[in-house]
């Protein structure tokens, strides 16, 4: 496309001199800075209608984001043609009750690199006829947000744009220039001869002059690149944002949610390490079952923080999250199933603990948690300053021609040996203190919490995404170059560079841990179950799985010479990031990569 000189000159100006003092130029800049804050990279992955596992990225922007209610737009394509119907009246309808997706959203933090909000977006019903989605992330802070133009008159004035967009396999920001006056196919769609890449549909050609939104990238079609205008929207968003910016009805109060359980009284000694977690002399629940519940109670995606009563229990479906008290675990139900437990012979880097390959039935639907333990999760129980009094944790000490774990009478949950904060998976927990926590939690909430079996644990971080016939060495594939979008791990960004040849051949940006959730999560919503932390379960150690129970039941939880740890943690090479890896451990061995991931038990 042609520039118009003055065009092309202002524009230089805008991208080149940061520091010019004109204040045209300086407004302008001020817009594009907050245009890019506001785009966010858009990662759409779980089954298609065949059951085989599916990805694909794209870009997307915000268009508002207040009330604690986030609102982005991008190309419906992106995330995917089998949630849309066209209905009678030719319009393309949403239907949002067909989702068999998961939408992760990826935000820029202040710092320029991108960070992946916990909560999954969901589409919203729309009528929008062109090929624009509208997605919905509830409970996040205000972030930035880019207008506009609503209307085609206004549209026919901005010529001067640039696209912003990520392109597939990316995660930095790219900018190219173009302008609006290309031939209109249709009334939906016109051809910019500024192609956008793969991974960039959805992204906002930005009007230079306004700072507004005058179209969404589409990509290719009749091997013309083509793009939407932005105003096809604006039907559809505007009662949606004035729905949400309307004040609370005179005479009503926001509800508030109720009171978390009170905390039941410091205990005594914790278990000792090899101590199975017994439920005997908790307060469990009533024993009534869930089919003789009439009631059933809608509970959405996710709760509020208190005690699930006997009827809310009774109502959980597959993929329902719910947290019993403040700074409790979220957990997510995971469904009965069955699938086939280890690694096939001739897997690179398995060990021969991992086999023989067996089937496993899980009979009971199952709760368990989104994340690891966070540390802000795990101080508050009772037995966490005692943890932390007993001390000798082993911390990370890279030195000049090795690397290793060494005990320090001075590290603990508090202190690993790296900086941390609440967000982050607590770790130097040997086996007993796990399961102390397990018991704190039953006590607090009246339910039975414990360490998952370790066939819950291979089942729930495979997320259904394997059978006998169909394998892969990871839940998301077997590309190991993916490695670093899913977890945590032993990567180029490694506190111990000299192994760097030897690690992931990627940079998940972190030196040692990561708040969790950081990055994409497994088909069943989990995130987390590669690296960050090695979780144990309550299995002891066997170096076979000749004779393992095909119920799901733990093998053993008592007396173990050894227990069982799973998942690989932020350092520990490829072979200890494949779902089958098995690790054995002292249980009374506390170490910077130990954490635990915790199992409730339902009614179901």
């Amino acid at each position: 496309m042609k520039f118009q000189i003055g065009a092309l000159v202002w524009l230089l100006i805008l991208f080149s001199l940061p520091d010019c003092a004109h204040a045209q130029s300086k407004a302008a800049q001020d817009r594009f800075a907050a245009s890019r804050a506001a785009v966010v990279k858009i990662v759409v992955e779980g089954a298609d209608d065949n059951g085989a596992y599916k990805k694909r990225e794209g870009t997307g922007f915000i268009v508002f984001s207040r009330e604690r209610r986030t609102i982005i737009l991008t190309a419906r394509h992106v995330i995917g043609s089998n949630e849309l119907r066209q209905s009678d009246n030719k319009d393309w309808q949403v239907i949002d009750r067909k989702i068999k997706r998961d939408i992760h959203v990826m935000v820029a933090s202040p710092n320029g690199t991108l960070t992946q909000v916990p909560q999954s977006a969901r589409l919203v019903p729309s009528t929008i006829p062109v090929d624009i989605a509208i997605l919905e992330i509830r409970d996040l802070d205000a972030l930035p947000s880019l207008p506009i133009i609503e209307a085609m008159s206004d549209f026919s004035r901005a010529r001067d744009v640039v696209l912003l967009g990520f392109e597939n396999g990316s995660y930095s920001l790219q900018q190219s220039l173009g302008d609006t006056s290309g031939k209109f196919r249709s009334a939906e769609e016109f051809e910019t001869e500024k192609p956008s890449k793969p991974g960039q549909s959805g992204g906002p050609w930005v009007d230079v002059e306004s700072g507004k939104v005058a179209a969404l990238a589409q990509g290719e079609n009749n091997d013309r690149h083509v793009s939407t205008p932005a105003f096809y929207a604006s039907k559809d968003l505007k009662p949606l944002i004035d729905a949400i910016s309307s004040p609370v009805a005179p005479g009503t109060t926001a509800s508030s949610p109720p009171t978390p359980a009170a905390l039941p009284p410091a205990a005594s000694a914790p278990p000792s390490p090899n101590q199975a977690a017994s439920t005997a002399q908790l307060p469990l629940p009533t024993k009534q079952s869930c089919s003789q519940i009439a009631a059933r109670v809608a509970l959405g995606r996710m709760r509020a923080a208190h005690p699930l009563s006997l009827d809310e229990e009774c109502s959980l479906s597959p993929g329902d999250e719910f947290s019993e008290c403040e700074n409790c675990p979220i957990m997510v139900v995971i469904p009965r199933g069955e699938f086939w437990m280890g690694s096939p012979d001739g897997e690179d880097g398995r060990s021969r603990d991992e086999g023989p390959r067996h089937p496993v039935r899980i009979g009971k639907n199952f709760a368990i948690g989104k994340y690891p333990v966070k540390v802000d999760e795990y101080k508050i129980s009772e037995g966490a300053e005692a943890a932390a009094g007993r001390a000798f944790c082993r911390k990370f000490r890279a030195l000049a021609e090795a690397s290793s774990f060494f005990e320090d009478k001075n590290a603990s949950w508090k202190a690993p040996g790296f900086p941390q904060d609440g967000r982050y998976p607590v770790t130097c927990l040997n086996r007993g203190d796990a399961i102390a926590y397990t018991q704190w939690l039953s006590k607090t909430t009246a339910a039975i919490y414990r360490l998952p079996t370790e066939a819950e644990w291979e089942y729930a971080a495979r997320g259904r995404s394997q059978s006998q016939k169909n394998y892969t060495v990871y839940y998301f594939g077997n590309d190991p170059d993916q490695m670093c979008q899913h977890a945590n791990t032993m990567d180029q960004t490694t506190a111990w560079p000299q192994v760097r040849d030897a690690a992931f051949q990627c940079s998940d940006g972190f030196k040692f841990m990561a708040p969790v959730g950081s990055y994409l999560p497994n088909p069943f919503g989990l995130y987390d179950v590669h690296g960050n932390v090695f979780q144990w379960v309550a299995d002891c150690y066997h170096s076979s799985y000749d004779k393992a129970p095909k119920d799901g039941s733990a093998w053993g939880t008592a007396n173990c010479e050894k227990g069982v740890l799973r998942g690989g943690s932020w350092a520990t090479f490829p072979p200890a990031q494949r779902d089958a890896f098995r690790r054995s451990n002292d249980p009374d061995r506390r170490e910077a990569q130990f954490g635990l991931r915790v199992v409730r038990e339902l009614k179901q």
